[in-house]
């Protein structure tokens, strides 16, 4: 069941599942969103405290209007890593997948 969080007036939405250690969050590359781990979520679910989010103007998340800065890797990452984002994380993650937007 997806949950939210909003980060900076913007609404990010994430799915959990599973419990144990260590934990993991997926966080997709450009023009995909979370669903794209729908099959890492059900295989490491069974062993693992795992999350997936879509970053803002992805898959459920918030869409701010398009503008210098907005959708710069560094903001994206700053909604992962801002207070609400570290209460996702620090409930289901150790571990990051970035897909193609970057790695561990």
């Amino acid at each position: 069941m997806a949950e939210s969080v909003s980060v900076a007036g913007i609404r990010l939405v994430y799915d959990t599942a599973g419990a144990g250690d260590p934990p993991m969050i997926f966080i997709h590359g450009w023009c995909c969103d979370r669903s794209f781990f729908a099959p890492q979520l059900a295989h490491f679910a069974a062993g693992h405290a795992v999350a997936a989010m879509d970053l803002r103007g992805h898959g459920d998340s918030g869409r701010p209007e398009p503008r210098p800065g907005v959708y710069d890797m560094d903001v994206l990452a700053d909604d992962v890593l801002s207070q609400e984002g570290y209460e996702v994380a620090k409930k289901t993650a150790t571990r990051v997948s970035a897909g193609s937007a970057g790695g561990e």
